[in-house]
C-alpha cells in the first residue's frame, strides 16, 4: 500500500507541475507530515523534488527532470497513470 501511495504522489506532482502539500494530503487522504516523508522517499530514489514554504511556494519537480523510459514501456506507464488517476 505504501509503495502505491508513494508512486501516486510522484505521478501527481509530475503531472501537476506545481502543487501544495495540503493538496497532496487531501487527494491521498494522508497527513501533511506523511506527504513530507513520502516526498523524502521519492527524493532518495533520485527525483529532484523542490518544496518551498510561504507565498508562491509549493511542491514541484526541478526543471529539466524527465521520467526516463528505462523502467517502463510507454504503454506500461500509461496504464500505471490511468490506474492511479
Amino acid at each position: 500500500m505504501r509503495q502505491f501511495l508513494i508512486l501516486g504522489i510522484f505521478i501527481y506532482i509530475y503531472r501537476s507541475g506545481k502543487t501544495t502539500t495540503k493538496e497532496i494530503a487531501e487527494r491521498f487522504e494522508v497527513s501533511p507530515r506523511t506527504v513530507y516523508r513520502y516526498i523524502n522517499s521519492i527524493c532518495e530514489a533520485g527525483v529532484p523534488i523542490i518544496t518551498k514554504a510561504g507565498y508562491g511556494g509549493g511542491v514541484y519537480i526541478m526543471d529539466g527532470f524527465k521520467l526516463e523510459s528505462l523502467f517502463y514501456t510507454e504503454d506500461e506507464r500509461r496504464k500505471i497513470e490511468k490506474a492511479l488517476a
